[in-house]
């Protein structure tokens, strides 16, 4: 605090008691470091006149053995993998679909705020493991000009959604424990801090999301079952010109599959229109088509676009 007293200017601490604490400090101050972070950030932390220099090291990326080495820990990673996996085992992309665009703006914003990969691992090992393996090899390795660390913040949620886990936003963290978990890594080839910014942060994105989920209710587990048997059969009606009847007959259907598979197949068909039919990978044109030629036997249209519509 400054105080001047006529010609004189002295200066003196101010009461640590009356700075107002805000919500970016109160999140950095929530992350529980381990020992091993509080010892690196004392390293960074140093002037940079006492930091020496360094450049990207091949052999990070090198050592790495899948399967075999875990920077996050295997027994942590596990443990969050079973934490942050949808419930109920549906299919994988389930849970990305139903938060992905409020996660999207989430991840865009603090991705603005806070600022050769082997893409095999995505395919075999654990996926949150995988995620901080992107997350934090695409951001040391600097191969774009710009938006290194807003790409690698994307591309680990790459992994999270092949396997159906809750996506990883990095909302709430303060840009400069993120600043020093990076430089962690630069600096000093040291991912505690990174890992602990990872699991504080992952943690919160599985709260977050999954009362998002709850919220949103459970979807239809018939429809689950056959979202297959739907898109086999809809291209059928669609591209062929089949009738529904001549459509389950080709994919000889179990009665009883028949039988509740049946309406769902004919509900589908009386919603689909241009604006869904990417769902079923069919293209605009032939679906235009199919529905000016009209409806076949036994369905009834419930939208319908104008001819004159642009």
């Amino acid at each position: 605090m400054r105080e001047k007293d006529g010609r004189t200017t002295r200066y003196r601490l101010s009461n640590a008691s009356a700075i107002p604490i805000t919500n970016e400090v109160a999140a950095v101050a929530s992350i529980p470091w381990t020992r091993e972070s509080l010892m690196l950030r004392e390293l960074l932390l140093r002037p940079l006149a006492m930091r020496d220099a360094v450049t990207y090291q091949r052999d990070l990326v090198d050592s790495y053995r899948p399967n075999q080495s875990s920077w996050l820990g295997a027994d942590l990673a596990v443990a969050l993998e079973a934490e942050g996996r949808m419930r109920g085992q549906q299919p994988a992309g389930t849970y990305a679909r139903k938060v992905l665009e409020p996660f999207l703006i989430d991840l865009s914003w603090s991705s603005s705020r806070l600022e050769g990969n082997r893409y095999t691992l995505l395919d075999t090992k654990n996926p949150i493991e995988a995620a901080f393996f992107l997350w934090v090899n695409l951001a040391y390795l600097q191969p774009f000009e710009v938006g290194n660390k807003r790409t690698s913040r994307l591309a680990a949620n790459i992994p999270l959604m092949l396997y159906n886990c809750s996506p990883l936003s990095f909302l709430d963290v303060g840009r400069e424990d993120y600043a020093l978990a990076m430089r962690g890594v630069y600096e000093q080839r040291d991912m505690a801090m990174a890992a602990d910014v990872f699991t504080w942060v992952y943690r919160r994105s599985i709260a977050k999301y999954g009362v998002m989920l709850e919220a949103m209710g459970v979807p239809d587990p018939v429809r689950l079952q056959y979202r297959e048997l739907l898109n086999e059969a809809i291209n059928a009606v669609v591209r062929e010109g089949v009738t529904v009847e001549q459509a389950m007959d080709e994919m000889a259907l179990a009665v009883a599959t028949r039988a509740e598979f049946a309406p769902l197949l004919r509900s589908e068909l009386e919603v689909l229109g241009l604006h869904n039919c990417a769902r079923y990978r069919l293209p605009l044109k032939q679906v235009k088509a199919w529905i000016d030629a009209g409806p076949p036997g036994g369905l009834r249209r419930r939208w319908r676009p104008k001819k004159n519509r642009p």
